[in-house]
């Protein structure tokens, strides 16, 4: 059994009953493919439809999560699907995982397999979410922010409308926006390290703070100084500059190799 998780937002009812046939286990992640309709105001052309595949084991043999993140591809095509329905003041920007992030669901899938093929029961779960996006102006007053994101499973498939109306603005919007703050200097269509949603993650897989909680803004020079220290580099000669994209990649492999 798996539950779909979602947080302010529904399932369409034929959505959900297309999914009920779905087994994530054997879903191919080079095929997967994620269609978000958003208003104009909203860039998350650098953010993640973040997906979580999970398993539960009974008998806590096995209790994993894992989240995935879908991201923007580098040339971006309006699907055929949406030619007609999509409205003037909409964008549509259509993801999909990276190479690392279809390997690392690949393998989470052979575990969770296998345990299954040992006679382990548990129950899986399959959510999604947006993290890194940035606003073009600020919201006011109450102020929607809605997004509707399509699943397509493979090229052979229509995409299906898998989250209908979620409210962005149930988010910490403040805190998203810190981080479009400090990446601002950064170009690029497709830089993951030091996106928004990259700083998100690494701040709360590594984070620098002291004893109160109490740290540098994420994203920050500050913050890229404590988080050299944090991981061993500080005055590392072959560390690439502060604020650079060669500062992210090096960055961005350290903390590769420490999973």
């Amino acid at each position: 059994m798996t539950s779909i998780l979602f947080a302010c937002s529904s399932m369409p009812v034929g959505s959900m009953l297309k999914m009920r046939s779905v087994d994530p286990l054997t879903m191919d992640g080079r095929q997967l493919k994620i269609a978000v309709i958003l208003p104009k105001r909203i860039d998350i052309s650098q953010a993640h439809v973040v997906m979580l595949l999970g398993f539960d084991a009974v008998d806590d043999q096995l209790d994993i999560a894992e989240n995935l993140e879908f991201s923007a591809v580098s040339e971006q095509r309006l699907p055929a699907d949406f030619v007609y329905s999509l409205q003037p003041e909409e964008n549509l920007v259509v993801m999909e995982l990276t190479d690392e992030q279809a390997r690392r669901l690949t393998q989470m899938q052979k575990r969770i397999a296998d345990k299954k093929a040992e006679g382990v029961e548990g129950k899986g779960a399959l959510g999604f979410s947006v993290s890194g996006f940035c606003l073009k102006d600020t919201p006011e007053g109450d102020s929607s922010l809605i997004a509707n994101i399509y699943l397509q499973l493979d090229t052979t498939q229509e995409y299906m409308h898998l989250i209908r109306d979620l409210d962005l603005t149930e988010q910490d919007i403040e805190a998203e926006q810190a981080l479009c703050k400090n990446w601002k200097g950064y170009q690029g269509t497709n830089q993951l390290a030091c996106s928004p949603a990259w700083v998100k993650r690494v701040s709360a897989a590594l984070p620098v703070t002291d004893g109160a909680g109490h740290g540098p803004d994420p994203g920050s020079v500050e913050w890229q100084g404590a988080l050299e220290f944090a991981l061993g580099l500080r005055d590392d000669p072959d560390v690439p500059p502060r604020q650079s994209q060669q500062w992210c990649e090096y960055i961005a492999g350290h903390l590769e190799a420490r999973q």
